[in-house]
């Protein structure tokens, strides 16, 4: 239903949309790499989420489909206003983020330097 009505919403109202989105999920990654980092964990083949990501997890995949859904019309906008495309990332990150072979987008990667 939300993904209806971002359809069919003005440009200015999708975008202030997207930045919700994009701000939860960008929340979100930063709450999974703080409880991945609580604790001292091994790479392993095991694709099991550990109990104490389970909660940061699940958000990370709410807040990432919620996100991958605005995309397209999020892409449309960038195309139509002459912008770069920054939304190719979130297509190439289709794992979640205990399973994914890439690093998650740093803080300074996304314009972030320093503490808040």
């Amino acid at each position: 239903m939300e993904n209806m009505a971002a359809a069919n919403c003005p440009d200015t109202e999708f975008v202030a949309e997207l930045r919700v989105a994009t701000d939860r999920y960008l929340a979100a990654v930063d709450a999974w790499a703080t409880a991945y980092r609580k604790y001292y964990r091994l790479a392993g083949p095991a694709r099991k989420v550990s109990g104490d990501l389970q909660e940061p997890e699940k958000v990370y995949a709410a807040t990432r489909k919620r996100l991958a859904a605005l995309a397209p019309r999020a892409r449309g906008l960038c195309f139509k206003h002459g912008l770069k495309d920054p939304w190719t990332g979130l297509r190439c990150a289709r794992r979640s983020a205990s399973t994914r072979r890439r690093t998650a987008p740093s803080r300074r990667s996304r314009g972030w330097s320093g503490s808040r």
